[in-house]
């Protein structure tokens, strides 16, 4: 809490008035905001996420994954058990902040197969009758 005197009154040019009194600003804990609370990555992804931050300096932070701690939301290759629910409690001398959580999805990447491959899999003679519609 920060405390101090207000001016005398005055009319500025906006013929608002101000009062002689005091001043009390009280700080409380950090806002804390992810920009979305959905993220949909593929394996092999690299994560690398955290919110915006305002308010008072912040004194710590801690990450959590599905209710445990975990070190922070930087992950250089994902993979399907990096799946969860996250969030990050934000300390400072006013008080701390549990933010919302952000669900990670993590989806299988789709192969790229070669034009044989492909024939392999569909049949060859299907696979040139419909390469050949296209041409």
């Amino acid at each position: 809490t920060i405390t101090g005197d207000v001016p005398k009154a005055i009319k500025d040019n906006y013929n608002i008035n101000y009062a002689k009194g005091t001043l009390t600003l009280k700080f409380g804990p950090p806002i804390v905001n992810f920009t979305t609370n959905v993220i949909k990555k593929k394996v092999g992804d690299p994560l690398n996420f955290g919110p915006s931050i305002h308010g008072p300096t912040v004194t710590g932070m801690e990450w959590y994954k599905d209710g445990e701690r975990v070190d922070n939301f930087i992950i250089e290759n994902l993979t399907k058990s990096d799946e969860g629910d996250y969030w990050v409690v934000v300390k400072s001398d006013y008080g701390n902040t549990k933010s919302e959580i952000v669900t990670l999805t993590v989806e299988p990447v789709e192969p790229n197969l070669t034009w044989n491959q492909i024939g392999e899999k569909y049949g060859k003679s299907q696979f040139s009758r419909c390469f050949n519609n296209y041409r």
